[in-house]
């Protein structure tokens, strides 16, 4: 039979039917799936070609996430909630540049850390659309962080870019207001773009505008400041201890993060594995140990969330030496993190905020004067990147004062020896017999287990006292400390009055007998000038109660005894006489 178009379509319809009881009911037999008519799988030459960048600043390197796909944020996706959570940052400026692969078979350009230009691949210079020189255009993240890289319209604007992040200055928070500015401290890795680019997720149409979210680590800067007893400075009687507090401020994950894929540490060729532990090369804290002071301890500390200051472990967290310094008469204190210590500050202590090194002293001359201001060095080093060197901008500094006295004689203005003095910090406890302690407190004169703080004068007459504390601050809200929102006296106010009583006078010498005020400052010390001359007046001669006086009294007694015993003797004898005589 000969079959005819007609015939053969029939045969086929029996047969599907004949067949149909044999298939499974879900299966379409004879009904392929559809090719999606909506898919481009090839280029067209109308479109416009760009790479939009969102520049986003992270606090480390555990917040670069995974890669990009090269879309917008999906609404609600976990990207777009990640995203919202970052500052975006205007004035970064980046280059591209087209380029084409090299070598025969052409290399395969996929990342910059792997291919090398000039081997790898080159610079098309011949490139020029949409202001593209010499192969290049560059611009600056702006309008809230985004910048926009128009690379023309068409077939001729497809290929092969390099997109590369260049040195800036000027960073700002987008947004920020005031305008706050940052330092883009490690540059994201140069990366390729193929335009147009595949879908990656369906791997079935190209994209136009590639759109990408590089995050860039900011600078988290040190702000190094050192303290004296928590305060700006601080005056106290010279031979008591006191702390030095060498403060920065830090970031936890600056110090330890957990590589989340295999790579390189970005901006650097420096390889990491996913679930790969990395640590800041360094961190350490110098101090130089003024030679006028003991250094009596040490400690290291972090702030945590709940502003409680946690103690490191020593030779655990952190270990401590000490060394000279060329070409100074001082040696140095140094503290440096160890691994465990950076991973105790990174996932231990929650909300670490601060690390300081609490160091107490003591002047090591119970009598200075003068004062003693100090500095302190932190570095640090984190992977890839060249170290951060600062120090604190503003030195404490530690203040006594002092003052000379001279003793002499009222009558001959000669010099005299002996003369004890004590010291009052107020009048009322002068006139008290309330006086100054080596504790640096005060206590009635005479109190059992005190050391007071006294001087003697010598044979040229001098005496003075040393090592005395100062008021060297405003304290506007009389809390007695120094606060950050009051002003600092300048040095020529940094003074104290204090009351001077003579406690023993010299042989043949009376008491002075008033307390003698006195103001010390900063330079009273100094020996050019006498602040305070003390005059005592001579003993006066009182009547003689003993001597020739009394051998007289005594012999006219003893006459007037012998006398009387005469006359009575005299008298008895006529008695007896007159009586025989009767």
């Amino acid at each position: 039979m000969k079959l005819t178009k007609k015939n053969l379509l029939s045969s086929l319809a029996l047969a599907t039917v004949a067949l149909a009881p044999l298939a499974p009911a879900a299966v379409p037999f004879l009904s392929p799936a559809p090719i999606t008519a909506s898919a481009e799988v090839v280029a067209n030459d109308t479109s416009q070609r760009k790479i939009t960048l969102h520049k986003y600043a992270i606090d480390n390197l555990e917040d670069l996430g995974v890669r990009a796909d090269g879309k917008p944020a999906k609404t609600g996706s976990a990207l777009e909630s990640k995203l919202a959570g970052l500052d975006k940052l205007n004035g970064v400026k980046f280059k591209i540049s087209r380029v084409k692969a090299l070598g025969t078979p052409a290399a395969s350009l996929t990342n910059p850390d792997k291919q090398v230009l000039g081997k790898d691949y080159a610079i098309d210079t011949s490139y020029g659309m949409n202001g593209f020189t010499a192969g290049e255009q560059t611009g600056t993240t702006s309008g809230n962080g985004e910048l926009i890289f128009d690379l023309g319209r068409g077939l001729a604007a497809d290929g092969t870019y390099l997109v590369e992040e260049m040195d800036s200055t000027g960073v700002s928070v987008a947004g920020s207001s005031p305008l706050k500015t940052t330092e883009v401290k490690r540059k994201i890795s140069p990366f390729f773009v193929h335009v147009p680019m595949t879908d990656r997720d369906t791997r079935d149409k190209l994209l136009y505008d590639i759109t990408v979210y590089p995050k860039n680590e900011v600078d988290h800067p040190l702000n190094p400041t050192k303290t004296i007893d928590g305060q700006k400075g601080s005056s106290l009687l010279a031979g008591l201890p006191f702390r030095w507090e060498a403060t920065v401020d830090i970031n936890p994950s600056d110090f330890y993060w957990v590589a989340k894929q295999a790579g390189t540490i970005p901006g650097t060729n420096i390889p990491i594995v996913a679930g790969q532990d990395v640590y800041m090369d360094y961190f350490t804290i110098t101090d130089a140990l003024n030679p006028k002071t003991d250094l009596l301890s040490t400690k290291v500390q972090v702030l945590d969330g709940s502003n409680a200051w946690v103690d490191l472990t020593p030779n655990i967290d952190y270990t401590f030496t000490t060394g000279s310094v060329a070409m100074a008469p001082a040696s140095t204190s140094k503290i440096t993190l160890t691994q465990d210590g950076m991973k105790e500050i990174s996932k231990t202590i929650s909300g670490a905020k601060k690390l300081r090194v609490v160091y107490e002293v003591k002047v090591n001359d119970p009598k200075f004067d003068g004062t003693i201001d100090n500095e302190f060095t932190v570095e640090r080093k984190k992977q890839g990147l060249t170290p951060d060197v600062e120090k604190n901008s503003t030195k404490p500094q530690y203040f006594t004062g002092g003052f000379d006295i001279k003793k002499t004689a009222e009558d001959t203005g000669g010099t005299l020896a002996g003369a004890v003095f004590h010291i009052a910090t107020s009048q009322a406890d002068a006139k008290a017999k309330k006086f100054l302690a080596t504790d640096g407190k005060s206590y009635p004169l005479g109190t059992s287990g005190v050391n007071f703080v006294t001087t003697t004068s010598k044979s040229n007459g001098l005496a003075a006292f040393d090592g005395l504390p100062l008021t060297w601050y405003t304290d506007t809200n009389n809390n007695g400390k120094q606060d950050d929102s009051e002003p600092t006296k300048a040095q020529a106010d940094i003074k104290r009055d204090y009351w001077v009583v003579e406690t023993k006078a010299p042989a043949n010498y009376h008491l002075y007998g008033e307390p003698i005020p006195v103001t010390v400052d900063l330079e009273t010390y100094k020996d050019a000038t006498i602040e305070l001359s003390v005059n005592d007046k001579r003993d006066t001669d009182l009547p003689f109660t003993g001597g020739t006086g009394m051998k007289i009294l005594i012999t006219i007694a003893i006459g007037a005894i012998v006398i009387g015993t005469t006359m009575i003797v005299f008298e008895k004898k006529s008695l007896f006489d007159k009586k025989g005589r009767e």
